[in-house]
């Protein structure tokens, strides 16, 4: 008998391994709960399962229906469940302990299990189901997400309009209203004469006057029937139409226009599709429009906190981030007012401060596009050169030769380092020394740091100093 049962289980095994279960619904699964207590029950019966393992098959079998059915399909296998259970024991004449005793403690686990198995499951399939049906209807909504990124607002409201497309309905575009509300532009257009996109139409024609009018989602069954339809879209043959309010604080700012050439009755589906899509689209236009401010403020709060209120350029901060930020290769140079003590004396602060002044503009000016300056402290600025090594002291150079051309009240001197690598702050000491180098060898001139001048060829730069004799810096007097 126990071998009858076993050849019966593995062949009643192969068959559901080979069944396609895909194809059928998922109640179809029940018809095995059948055949797995009867499997239960005998192997029960024989002896070939223990007292100790025989509940767990019953859990087993109930928490694989709790996998596969919705819920409160277990309360209806309970009177089949109860009555396997017992078939065992009402079948022996000295049933084991615990035979009956059992039953109201495990049947109500597996009820339990089963139950709470079965609403999970189905909660995650709803949450599966809804996802499905999103992204079915509103394949492009993940890809205007995608775009909101960026910020690329055209890019959002086209890949709306090809999403309508691709749910099926040929005609799709979006109208944007003008700030007063008065006429709105056919924009992003599919399946649409080229004379009307891009168009100005009045507030008041068309589909966009009538959701503008209701303040809703209006569908239109036979829209060459609409006495404000647009002649064009009339000589197209657009027969369904669809449009879908595009809102931004309370303001209706543009319509989702969707049609088709024919006969058709838009489902709640549908409608709700071209909502949502209508949202992001919203969402889209709120965000630019919000980021577009938000930049405004960043940009006026970094040049708050990284320009040198008295001189336009860069502060100390933003002068220790362009030395902070250099490239082995790049050139930094350090720039000092000669005898600047000297004109604040004679012609008070005022005047120093529009020397400053003026020696910033003329730095912003002159330097190349890709060169930065900064105010390093007091009457010092810092210049960051990009590109070549071999150009920088021509560079540094001309920019002395065109300050001293512009005849200023004070002169000024500089020192050239080339960032190699290490510490930025190694740089800014090179050049530092060779700045001062070139105060004391009479100021309004160029100094070199060491790599430069070991490249110098000879003869070059009659004007250029080094800093061999040179002690150290800070502790020479400044100007």
């Amino acid at each position: 008998m126990l071998r009858a049962v076993a050849g019966l289980a593995i062949a009643l095994a192969a068959a559901t391994w080979v069944a396609p279960w895909w194809r059928w619904p998922p109640r179809a699964n029940l018809v095995l709960v059948p055949g797995a207590f009867a499997l239960i029950v005998v192997a029960g019966r024989y002896g070939s399962v223990s007292g100790y393992s025989y509940s767990a098959y019953f859990v087993v079998v109930f928490a694989w229906v709790g996998l596969t059915q919705r819920p409160r399909t277990v309360l209806w296998l309970m009177p089949l469940a109860t009555g396997a259970y017992l078939v065992p024991a009402l079948e022996m004449a000295h049933p084991p302990p615990g035979a009956y005793s059992s039953a109201p403690v495990v049947l109500p686990v597996c009820l339990v299990v089963a139950e709470t198995i079965a609403r999970v499951v189905d909660r995650l399939h709803q949450a599966r189901e809804q996802a499905a049906h999103r992204a079915e209807l509103l394949h492009a909504v993940a890809r205007a997400a995608a775009a909101m990124d960026h910020l690329d607002v055209g890019a959002v409201l086209a890949t709306v309009v090809d999403s309508v497309v691709e749910l099926g309905l040929e005609l799709a575009n979006f109208c944007l209203f003008d700030d007063r509300g008065e006429a709105y532009r056919v924009a992003h257009g599919q399946g649409l004469p080229p004379e009307y996109v891009n168009s100005i139409q009045p507030a008041t024609v068309g589909l966009p006057g009538l959701v503008r009018e209701a303040g809703k989602t209006v569908q239109v069954e036979d829209y060459s029937s609409l006495p404000t339809a647009v002649p064009v879209l009339r000589d197209l043959g657009v027969k369904t139409a669809l449009g879908v309010p595009v809102w931004i604080g309370g303001r209706l700012v543009a319509v989702l226009a969707a049609g088709t050439i024919r006969s058709e009755h838009f489902g709640a589906d549908d409608i709700e599709a071209l909502e949502l899509l209508a949202d992001q689209a919203a969402r889209a236009l709120d965000s630019a429009r919000r980021f577009d401010e938000v930049h405004r403020q960043a940009q006026s709060y970094q040049r708050a906190i990284n320009v040198d209120e008295l001189t336009g350029v860069g502060n100390r901060r933003q002068a220790n981030e362009l030395v902070d930020s250099m490239e082995p290769g790049d050139g930094l140079v350090l720039i000092d007012i000669d005898h600047f003590k000297d004109i604040n004396d004679q012609g008070g602060h005022a005047y120093g401060d529009e020397v400053l002044s003026d020696l910033a503009g003329y730095l912003r000016t002159a330097l190349r596009e890709h060169d930065q300056v900064a105010r390093f402290g007091g009457d010092e600025f810092v210049v960051v050169l990009r590109g070549h090594s071999e150009i920088f002291a021509a560079v540094a150079e001309r920019l002395l030769a065109g300050w001293r051309a512009r005849r200023p009240p004070a002169t000024i001197s500089a020192g050239l380092a080339v960032h190699s690598g290490r510490v930025p702050t190694t740089t800014l000491g090179e050049a530092d020394v060779a700045l001062y180098a070139a105060k004391r060898a009479g100021r309004d001139q160029l100094g070199l740091g060491p790599a430069l001048r070991a490249s110098e060829s000879e003869g070059a730069g009659d004007r250029s100093v080094d800093d061999r004799e040179s002690g150290p810096a800070r502790g020479d007097p400044p100007g």
